[in-house]
């Protein structure tokens, strides 16, 4: 290394004072660099269509990126007359920080517009930041997805309905304000649509209209949906509709004997029921069949052949009065369905309803629903214990000049020195206890050969006495019969009777069993050959030492007519009424 020799003092002061001068220079340089610095993330606002009158927020980040804290001591716009207004910015920032700047663009009319939101900052110089600021109000357009809709082959049966989504794509209010089709339809149908819809939608909204297709006809079907609303693009807006139609197979279902579709029968009476004349429209084969009671009166246990449910006939003995309704479902090869109905009213000369429900105020109405349904699963007993429908009421229907509680009316002596001869009634020959022989005696037992043999002729139709032998001695036809008895909860319990004798019959009512102190409110209900001819009650009923017994009517037949009084009176009832001793 060459060493570099100086000769002049002069030099030697040039060099020192230069030096000097060089080091005061960057000092003044660095400390230059220590300066706030103002930036934006995203460095602009552009809010793109919106709509009139309506106050559109955007935000963006203030970065305080310079070597100094950062203080914005002001912000204007320029120019000034635009509609956007700077809600809120940070006036102070660390190095480093981050502060939110929130912009609302509010316009009053349609147009262009654009400004800067100009923010003042701590410097000296070049103190002023901008943050641009666009928007932009246009027309209302509308965008309808999808552009036509293709509803396929539809089975008449279900119809089918798709989605039309529509939206303002726009930078105005869309009025939609109707729906129409192009031609006169009642296959196409635009769902929850009048004649006078309204729909206002700012700028990105949408709504969604169902449009449903349902074939009537053969062949396939064509529409167009017609929108119409405010926008730019259209004043209306069509949307094609297609669809391919199959049709239901018309179904025919009757009793055969009398081809009608609708009757009145006695319940004993067998029905066959056809489908003879069913077809489809369209010619499909093979079509399936298919039988089915969709409808029938509470306790009826009846069901139809399993070996006739999909056959051309089929077969039914309803046995219990009562309305029934018997369905023929008639399905083609593409899913389609038709149906026809038989609808069959099994009536008898005189018919007498008992129902029942729980009366306010008793313990049992403060179990819920929800809690007595968990018990009935999981706690017969418990259930048993608290929760209502624990009542039992007896009907009984007393012949002219009879009385309540005569069950055994002439039924052959049942003290044990008679069981011998009445064996063929069910007394036990040779036993010392008799009591078997009453279940027989009252016709317990439903279909038992010893009930025909050995009927009790007893003054009171009720569940200790089932089917008395009334009017001709061992003709079943002009007997009554308890239908059906329920034992536990609200009815109903039925008695029907058929070739009455003139008299006066006495309908009543006992407070059987009360289980967990549930008085119970009741209603009867008294049917003239199927006619709903007279209504007593509600009448509360409730246990006592003789709990009690409600005559509810006196039914009066003279020849063909009948007339009715209703006492409404509770007395005691007689000891053993509800026993079979």
């Amino acid at each position: 290394m060459r060493l570099m020799r100086i000769r002049s003092p002069l030099a030697l002061l040039a060099i020192v004072l230069g030096c000097g001068l060089g080091c005061a220079m960057c000092e003044d340089d660095d400390l230059g660099r220590l300066r706030p610095k103002l930036e934006f993330d995203p460095p602009a606002l552009a809010y793109g269509p919106r709509a009139i009158g309506v106050g559109h927020l955007l935000t963006t980040r203030a970065l305080s990126r310079g070597s100094a804290d950062l203080q914005i001591v002001g912000v204007r716009l320029d120019p000034p007359d635009q509609p956007f207004v700077v809600n809120a910015y940070p006036d102070f920032l660390k190095v480093g920080a981050t502060g939110e700047v929130v912009v609302t663009f509010s316009p009053g009319a349609r147009g262009q517009y654009s400004a800067d939101a100009v923010f003042t900052i701590n410097v000296d110089t070049d103190n002023e930041v901008r943050l641009p600021l666009t928007g932009e109000v246009g027309p209302p357009r509308i965008e309808v997805l999808p552009p036509g809709l293709d509803f396929g082959r539809v089975n008449q049966d279900v119809g089918r309905t798709l989605p039309l989504r529509i939206t303002n794509v726009g930078g105005d209010w869309l009025d939609v304000t109707g729906l129409s089709f192009a031609s006169s339809t009642d296959e196409f149908s635009a769902l929850d649509a009048t004649s006078t819809i309204d729909h206002d939608l700012a700028p990105g909204d949408y709504w969604t209209q169902l449009v449903k297709y349902a074939p009537l006809d053969l062949g396939a079907d064509q529409n167009t949906l017609r929108i119409v609303s405010n926008a730019e693009n259209g004043p209306t807006t069509d949307v094609p509709l297609t669809a391919l139609a199959n049709l239901s197979p018309v179904a025919f279902a009757f009793e055969i004997n009398s081809h009608l579709s609708e009757l009145s029968v006695d319940p004993d009476v067998e029905l066959t029921l056809s489908s003879e004349g069913t077809y489809d429209p369209e010619g499909e084969q093979p079509l399936s069949l298919y039988w089915q009671i969709i409808e029938k009166p509470p306790g009826a246990n009846v069901v139809l052949p399993a070996n006739e449910r999909d056959t051309p006939q089929t077969h039914i003995a309803p046995k219990l009065v009562g309305d029934y309704r018997v369905r023929l479902l008639a399905t083609d090869p593409g899913g389609a369905q038709g149906h026809a109905d038989v609808v069959i009213h099994a009536i008898r000369d005189l018919v007498v309803r008992l129902r029942w429900e729980t009366a306010a105020g008793a313990l049992c109405t403060t179990q819920s629903a929800e809690h007595c349904e968990e018990l009935q699963r999981t706690d017969i007993a418990e259930w048993q214990r608290i929760c209502c429908g624990q009542t039992d009421l007896d009907l009984h229907l007393v012949r002219p000049d009879g009385d309540v509680g005569d069950y055994y009316g002439t039924c052959p002596d049942r003290a044990c020195s008679a069981c011998a001869p009445q064996a063929t009634c069910g007394c036990p020959t040779g036993q010392g206890d008799c009591s078997a022989f009453v279940n027989y005696c009252g016709c317990l037992v439903e279909g038992d050969a010893r009930c025909a043999a050995c009927r009790s002729d007893g003054d009171d139709c009720a569940y200790p006495n089932r089917r008395p032998d009334w009017g001709l001695a061992s003709d079943p036809l002009d007997d009554p019969r308890l239908d059906v008895d329920d034992v536990r909860g609200q009815g109903p319990e039925i008695i029907s009777l058929n070739g009455p004798v003139d008299g006066n019959y006495k309908v009543y009512v006992h407070f059987c069993n009360d289980r967990i102190g549930e008085p119970s409110d009741a209603t009867v209900e008294v049917f003239v050959k199927g006619v709903l001819r007279w209504t007593a009650g509600p009448q509360r009923l409730d246990v006592s030492l003789h709990q009690d017994l409600w005559l509810a009517a006196i039914l009066t037949k003279t020849g063909e007519n009948w007339n009715a009084t209703l006492p409404q009176a509770v007395t005691q009832a007689p000891d053993g009424l509800c026993t079979m001793q």
